[in-house]
């Protein structure tokens, strides 16, 4: 696990050395271990390392034997030994025992074919001395980030975004497209940033810089056609078993001591039970403690650790209010304005959990993987919805929205619900699913926004998250909501969130619910296998049932989450002001009066109201703050 960054230009490297390092020294916090680099005439790389694997001669950058391939990397191969075996046999000979160097002499061997052979989270760089060719690649989930800059006759790339500005001339605009979608759905989709300039490595894919040209391509796509000939429960149920088995005892190669985190969700409570029954010691675990016990899974997670013998430890997070350093933190690490308030309780966590271990394993993915979420049968009603006559759904709509401002009425959260999903399902079937998870609704961002630029972003089709691979025409409904989160939410909020706060405490998680083997099975797997009836993420309960104590299965979903309006104190609510009246960079763009509404709305909703819920109100007023911090932070133009 590692920061790593580098730049090629073909015409001038009168800098390339300093502003490397710089990069380098802003990504201390992934790898304080020990750090590397390399300079050749128009390139330059370095890294730095936090020493997981092969800790005596697993220092980078590697190269093959001749010298002439060079390998940073961020992340782990998990099949590494496999593939130095298959190496050996052809000739190759090792210098080290890292998973660095398999990548040196397998790209070496197959070229862009590798990647398709390697299993695990990684984001790379490889420089071909001799073509002179520079080649970035990712990971299939989007576990480890990787952004860059490219121009004419340049490109840079880090895992960080705050790293890569530090280099001298990438300019700090506002991308408008990337704002719309940020506002609209509480992320940035797809290879946009909230930089103009800026982008990230696609998912699955691999980035080639040749004399000024990029050329993209793609070694994964996920398929969700059903292929599986498994027919029966018990054949079902035996192979998921089988497969999370398998991926947990992949992801367990290392040279330090592993830990888990414990939530006390089917997810993560399976991956503790198949990793303690794999160790002749109790495994350490961890779980956050929460104040408020519509939050606090602590019970359940006790039960499971006392269940399986581990050594476990509670972390006690407490209301106590909003710290200013909270919002900071996130926004350095992530680069860009972030919605999703759960990173402060994961870098709390996180903080602690380091002083233990180095490594742990989580169960995030398993929502993906196995149809776990709420919107998941939520979809299907929506589905049902959109039979019905759009002029009956109009009128539906507006009969709703007269009843919303209705304050005397009873039953008014379900009345809001209800809207929402009428609203929703009255957009084609690709936009049902973003507008039902939507931050801000059209109509809210219509009173929001008054560039019209960035208007025609949030009240267009959404394509970056609406469109769908040609393979889906033979995929289930289900499996086109599922597609969605995995290409979407999942790499643009859940794993910029464990990545950004677990390395800023310097510790590596990692996710076997995302092992591909593991993945392919799930994938097709017939529906029924997945939703039976009431029951989510069947063939997985049932996989792990034998395993746990029975009220992991008695406990009702819970997202790991904060009560953000209860962190809302007077610290919040006078930053919140301050950074809100700006009307510089990106806020120009934003209707002043339409923040102050949402500002007020935000820290004075106590309870679900008729028109809004506490927690749309409170994370639409965090989204805007988050903005307003980037946006000072980094010195954003419009």
């Amino acid at each position: 696990m590692c920061g790593i960054c580098g730049a090629v230009s073909i015409k001038s490297q009168t800098d390339l050395r300093s502003n490397v390092v710089a990069m380098q020294e802003a990504l201390l916090h992934r790898g304080p271990d020990s750090g590397g680099d390399f300079f050749d005439g128009e390139l330059g790389m370095a890294m730095r390392r936090l020493a997981i694997i092969d800790l005596e001669t697993g220092n980078q950058p590697i190269t093959n034997s001749s010298g002439n391939i060079i390998v940073v990397l961020n992340g782990e191969i998990y099949n590494y030994r496999q593939l130095t075996a298959e190496l050996l046999e052809k000739g190759y000979v090792f210098k080290t025992k890292s998973d660095t160097e398999v990548i040196a002499h397998g790209f070496e061997e197959f070229g862009l074919e590798l990647f398709p052979k390697l299993e695990g989270m990684f984001a790379l760089a490889v420089y071909d001395r001799q073509r002179k060719i520079l080649t970035l690649a990712r990971d299939r989930f989007g576990e480890k980030p990787l952004y860059y800059n490219s121009r004419s006759d340049s490109l840079v790339f880090s895992s960080e975004i705050k790293s890569l500005l530090t280099w001298n001339d990438i300019p700090r605009k506002t991308n408008r497209e990337a704002l719309g979608y940020f506002l609209r759905l509480g992320y940035v989709p797809g290879t946009l940033t909230m930089f103009e300039g800026i982008q990230e490595v696609p998912v699955g894919s691999i980035l080639q810089w040749s004399e000024g040209r990029l050329k993209l391509s793609s070694y994964y796509e996920p398929n969700y056609e059903v292929l599986s000939d498994l027919d029966s429960d018990v054949e079902a149920i035996s192979a998921v078993r089988e497969a999370l088995e398998n991926a947990v005892r992949s992801q367990i190669v290392s040279d330090v001591p592993i830990g888990a985190f414990l939530s006390g969700g089917i997810d993560s409570s399976a991956i503790v039970a198949i990793l303690q029954g794999l160790s002749s010691q109790p495994i350490k675990t961890f779980t956050v403690k929460f104040e408020d016990a519509k939050y606090d899974e602590s019970v359940v997670a006790r039960a499971v650790a006392n269940h399986l013998g581990t050594d476990h430890t509670e972390i006690p997070v407490h209301n106590v209010g909003f710290k200013a350093d909270d919002l900071w933190r996130i926004v350095d690490h992530v680069g860009g304005p972030f919605a999703d308030s759960s990173a402060i309780p994961t870098y709390a966590i996180s903080k602690e959990v380091s002083k233990h271990v180095k490594v742990c394993l989580t169960g995030d993915g398993g929502d993906e993987m196995f149809a776990g979420y709420d919107v998941f049968p939520q979809g299907r009603r929506l589905n049902q919805l959109a039979l019905i006559p759009s002029p009956i759904l109009k009128g539906a709509g507006l009969a709703l929205g007269a009843m919303q401002r209705s304050s005397k009425l009873s039953g008014i959260n379900l009345i809001r619900k209800t809207r929402r999903a009428v609203d929703a399902a009255g957009q084609p079937p690709a936009l049902r699913f973003p507008t039902m998870l939507s931050l801000f609704s059209a109509e809210e961002a219509r009173r929001l926004i008054i560039d019209p630029e960035l208007r025609s972003v949030t009240q267009g089709t959404l394509d970056r998250v609406s469109a769908l691979p040609k393979s889906s025409e033979n995929w289930t409904p289900l499996r086109r909501h599922m597609y969605h989160r995995l290409r979407h939410d999942l790499p643009q909020d859940m794993l910029i969130k464990i990545d950004r706060m677990s390395m800023a405490s310097s510790l590596e998680l990692r996710a076997p619910m995302l092992d591909p083997n593991l993945a392919s099975l799930t994938m097709s797997l017939q529906d029924r296998f997945l939703i039976r009836g009431k029951t989510r993420k069947f063939a997985l309960r049932e996989a792990v049932r034998p395993l746990l104590p029975e009220i992991v299965f008695r406990q009702p979903k819970s997202g790991f989450s904060i009560p953000l309006h209860k962190f809302q104190n007077d610290e919040y609510a006078e930053l919140s002001q301050e950074l809100l009246r700006k009307t510089a960079g990106p806020m120009s763009l934003l209707n002043p009066a339409a923040i102050q509404a949402i500002r007020q709305t935000g820290l004075a909703t106590e309870k679900d109201s008729a028109t809004t819920s506490v927690y749309r109100s409170s994370h639409q007023l965090w989204a805007l703050v988050q903005l307003a911090a980037w946006a000072e932070r980094f010195n954003v133009t419009a």
